[in-house]
Formats: C-alpha cells, structure tokens, sequence
C-alpha cells in the first residue's frame, strides 16, 4: 500500500446546533460524547471532532464543559486528534465589543 492509499477517518460526533428533535442519537453529555468517541476510535477513527452542549443539550461554550468531554474522551481512549468548535469564547454581549470602539 503506497502513501496514496492511506487515510485518516475524522469525526464529528455531536454537529454544531441539531438537537434532540432532530436526531435521537445526538449525545449530549460528556459521558455520552466519549463513548461515542470509544466507538469512533474502535471503528478506525483516530480524530474526533465535538461541538460542547450543556446536560439539556444546549450549544455550550464554556471551558468547563469542554474540559469535562475531553477528561471523558481521554479516560476511554486515545484518540490523537480532538477538535473542537469554538472552545472557551465568551459569548456574552460584551465580549463582542472592539478594542477600538471603546478608546476615546
């Protein structure tokens, strides 16, 4: 098998905004997301690619759901790529403020 033969399987387990509604098999949890990342990594796929949601499963970007998926993900297996959407940006409508428009 020559290099051009080879690839690499990434995936995405949670999708940025479909819920529950939508798709019954979404995980939500952190515990859900890693064993869906176990399945993923058993079938081949060595990267994986997760959107945080909060336990309603909401889009969540806060630091400490991302960080509670990742602990789950890596106590079950080692994948060597995690990817993630917009891990730790603050969403608050302050956040959204420039620099510049707050100089006088």
């Amino acid at each position: 098998m020559g290099l051009e033969d080879k690839v690499v399987i990434s995936t995405a387990l949670t999708g940025v905004a479909a819920n529950g509604n939508q798709c019954k098999w979404i995980p939500y949890t952190p515990q859900e997301i890693a064993e869906e990342a176990l399945h993923a990594y058993n079938t081949g796929a060595p990267i994986v690619h997760i959107h945080g949601r909060e336990y309603d499963g909401t889009p969540s970007w806060r630091l400490e759901i991302f960080r509670e998926i990742m602990q789950e993900v890596r106590r079950r297996c080692p994948i060597i790529n995690f990817s993630t959407g917009a891990v730790g940006i603050d969403r608050t409508p302050e956040s959204h403020t420039s620099e510049s428009s707050n100089q006088k």
